[in-house]
C-alpha cells in the first residue's frame, strides 16, 4: 500500500521497472514481470503482489480482492504513507488504513502479517498513535493487547555518514528528512492529580478524537466524562461556537494546556492540524 494514486501509478509504470530494488531484481531475476491493472505478475503467469492506494480505498470496499483459502495467507506492506510536511492532507491515513486491512483480509486472521515502515521526522505519524503507544527512545517494543511490535530503529553509522553526501543536504542545510530521531516537548507532560473535568473538547463524531479538559488545563484522552462539550468544527452533532473553538487554538499556540502523556499529547496536536488552516 501507497499514499495515493500518484504514487501506485509511479510504482506500477512501465512494467513496475521502479517498484523494486535493482539488488533485489537481480537476486530473485524480477527483470521480466508484468503488469496488469493493479497486480504484477512474474514471467511464469505467477501473481507476485497488488498495489493499492490508500486515498482511494472507498473504490475498491466490498470487493473480494484477497482469497484466504487459495493463498493461505497474506502479507501486507504498507510503505511511505506519512503525509510529508508541506503536504495538503485530503483524507485520514488511519481511516482509509482500516478500510483497505478489511478490503483485503474481512474476518480472516491466520497467517495475516502487516509490516508498516515509516521515517518519522518532525512528528509521530497518525499510523503509530493508532496502536495507542508512542516510544520515547529507540528500541523493540511488544504490545501483546495490539498484536504488534513496534521496532523504533536509529540510524547506523553508516548511513548517516553516506548521508553526509546527500545532494539534498547540499541545496538546503534544513532539510532534514533522513533521521528517525524525534524531539519531543516533555515540558508539558503533567504527571500530577488530575482535577474536575469542565469539557469535552471533539474534533468529530467518533469518541476516538476527543478529548477531556480538567479544571488545572490538563488535556487526557476522553474516559466517558459527563462535561460540556466543545466542538472543533461544525457538523458533529454539537452546538458549534467559532468563539470557543478559537479559543482552544490559541491557548495551545501560547503553551497554556499541559497533557495527561505524550500520546494525549501527540494525538492531541494531530486532531489540530485537521481544524487549523
Amino acid at each position: 500500500m501507497r499514499l495515493n494514486d500518484i504514487a501506485v501509478q509511479s510504482m506500477l509504470m512501465n512494467n513496475a521497472a521502479k517498484c523494486f530494488e535493482p539488488i533485489l531484481v537481480r537476486k530473485y531475476g524480477l527483470e521480466e514481470i508484468k503488469v496488469r491493472g493493479d497486480s504484477i505478475f512474474l514471467k511464469d503467469g505467477t501473481l507476485l503482489c497488488r498495489v493499492y492506494g490508500l486515498s482511494t480505498a472507498y473504490n475498491v470496499k466490498g470487493a473480494a480482492l484477497f482469497d484466504a483459502q487459495k493463498f493461505k495467507g497474506v502479507n501486507i506492506i504498507v510503505d511511505e504513507i506519512a503525509w510529508e510536511k508541506n503536504q495538503r492532507k485530503g483524507f485520514s491515513v488511519c481511516y482509509n488504513l482500516r478500510i483497505n486491512i478489511e478490503n483485503i483480509c474481512r474476518s480472516s486472521r491466520e497467517n495475516v502479517r502487516i509490516f508498516m515502515m515509516m521515517n518519522q521526522t518532525e512528528d509521530s505519524p497518525e499510523v503509530l498513535a493508532m496502536f495507542g503507544f508512542v516510544p520515547l527512545k529507540f528500541g523493540v517494543y511488544k504490545l501483546k493487547r495490539k498484536h504488534c511490535v513496534i521496532d523504533y530503529i536509529p540510524n547506523t553509522a553508516a548511513y548517516n555518514e553516506r548521508r553526509k553526501k546527500a545532494l539534498a543536504n547540499e541545496i538546503d542545510t534544513n532539510t532534514g528528512n533522513f533521521t528517525n530521531k524525534i524531539e519531543r516537548d516533555l515540558s508539558l507532560l503533567y504527571k500530577g492529580r488530575l482535577g474536575r473535568p469542565i469539557n469535552v473538547i471533539k474534533f468529530s463524531k467518533s469518541s476516538d478524537d476527543w478529548f477531556t479538559l480538567y479544571e488545572n488545563n490538563v488535556v487526557g484522552l476522553y474516559k466517558n466524562e459527563k462535561s460540556p462539550a466543545i466542538a472543533m468544527k461544525r457538523y458533529i452533532d454539537e452546538t458549534f461556537l467559532p468563539e470557543l473553538r478559537d479559543s482552544i487554538i490559541e491557548q495551545n499556540d501560547v503553551r497554556a494546556f499541559q497533557f495527561r502523556d505524550i500520546l494525549t499529547q501527540t494525538l492531541f496536536y494531530k486532531a489540530l492540524e485537521t481544524i487549523k488552516k
